[in-house]
């Protein structure tokens, strides 16, 4: 769930090309043996990835306050895995690369994804109004006027149900809300009670894990099935992905993980480990899927090779509806000094990620975390700036090989 986008509102996006193979399920412990294999292979003799300044880099990010962070970079074959800080405030236990974790609204492009194959098969409409398939999801008005492709671009006007109403509140009115169970439905009428972000829909963006909500009935709907088994079977699987699960509303790592540190923007004191809490029905296809670094890195290349989506689907899927920054599930995103990247970034509770994948296809990766801040920070209290900027170091050192700024101190 990622609340605040950091999309630019820049230009167009060209294609990419690359490719990477695999499938079935395997356990952690092999997983583990498959990445130090997978390492060791791509460790060579590449000169592209700078390892030893991606360490220090992701070494700021833990002494600027993160408690833990780990990554995957590729560089064309050249692949960099690299872990720092604790997952476990108490017991001081390492994070490790290839941990699972919440990977929040990177999910996004998983499900429009989904959206954009029942496009292809000709069950889905993306100018259709979202009333001609979900009749009753919202007033006639507004279903009449908002269409499935305002729903995956962020144009509908729909208020954000996070924001709007779950993250208002004191911290423990806060927490009473996350921990309620919630049908879709409800979620949907969180966001369509409030007053709409912009009128007339599809002009305007405003980011809203509403909007996805919808899709989710609308695939349920379409498809015949659950949506999430639907993208288990069509968008999961089919990218090869081997340690990637969407678990239901009661969500479980089962995986090697790290713990999910909550502060709310300094208002819980020290932060909450958040792991324990597995009721997380508002994050459903808007944010549910908990994966691992290297299989977000895989699903990013399996879908802009055009191995999920026929050409003129992922072209819709890049192009959007007309709002530059944002297309169907995918933001453009300018990072450090190198241009853009196409891919997604979330926050969850005590868990964040940023995924990116060069315009060229050949620079990729992401990045985990486990301390996040939601919610308005209390008066008086000043941002971290230097976890800010040693944040945006690391992303530059992975994305371009050098860091926006100094390191933070």
């Amino acid at each position: 769930m990622s609340l605040g986008s950091r999309a630019r509102r820049i230009g167009t996006v060209v294609a990419i090309s690359a490719l990477l193979a695999g499938s079935g399920i395997i356990s952690a412990n092999a997983f583990h043996d498959e990445v130090v294999a997978g390492v060791a292979a791509a460790d060579g003799h590449g000169t592209r990835l700078d390892r030893a300044g991606l360490d220090r880099a992701m070494a700021e990010v833990v002494k600027a306050g993160m408690p833990g962070t780990f990554a995957e970079v590729r560089d064309g074959a050249q692949i960099w895995r690299g872990a720092a800080g604790v997952a476990d405030l108490e017991t001081k236990a390492p994070v490790q690369s290839y941990f699972q974790h919440r990977i929040a609204s990177v999910t996004k492009t998983f499900t429009a994804t989904a959206v954009l194959q029942q496009v292809a098969v000709g069950r889905i409409d993306l100018d259709a109004p979202i009333s001609r398939y979900l009749p009753t999801v919202m007033p006639i008005q507004r279903g009449r006027t908002i269409t499935v492709r305002m729903l995956l671009d962020h144009t509908s006007g729909i208020a954000d149900n996070k924001r709007a109403s779950l993250l208002k509140g004191s911290p423990d009115e806060v927490l009473a809300k996350l921990r309620k169970p919630y049908t879709v439905q409800e979620l949907i009428n969180l966001g369509l009670d409030e007053k709409p972000t912009s009128t007339p829909p599809g002009r305007t963006f405003g980011y809203s894990n509403t909007n996805y909500d919808i899709i989710e009935l609308l695939l349920d709907k379409v498809t015949r099935q659950p949506a999430r088994e639907y993208i288990k079977h069509h968008v999961i699987r089919a990218a090869g992905l081997r340690n990637t699960e969407f678990p239901g509303h009661i969500s479980v790592i089962h995986g090697p993980h790290s713990k999910e540190y909550e502060d709310l923007n300094g208002n819980l004191k020290p932060p909450m480990d958040f792991s324990g809490e597995h009721q997380r029905s508002w994050a459903g296809l808007n944010g549910g899927i908990i994966s691992t670094m290297a299989d977000v890195n895989q699903f990013y290349r399996a879908l802009l090779s055009g191995r999920l989506l026929p050409p003129a689907q992922l072209a819709e899927m890049k192009s959007g509806g007309g709002t530059p920054g944002y297309g169907l599930g995918l933001m453009l995103e300018e990072i450090g000094p190198c241009g853009l990247f196409l891919g997604h970034n979330g926050g969850s509770f005590g868990a964040s990620t940023d995924a990116y994948i060069s315009l060229d296809g050949k620079r990729q990766f992401a990045v985990a975390r486990n301390l996040t801040s939601h919610g308005k920070r209390p008066p008086g209290m000043p941002e971290n700036q230097a976890l800010k900027t040693a944040t945006a170091n690391f992303m530059s050192m992975a994305a371009c090989g050098r860091p926006t700024t100094s390191p933070a101190g």
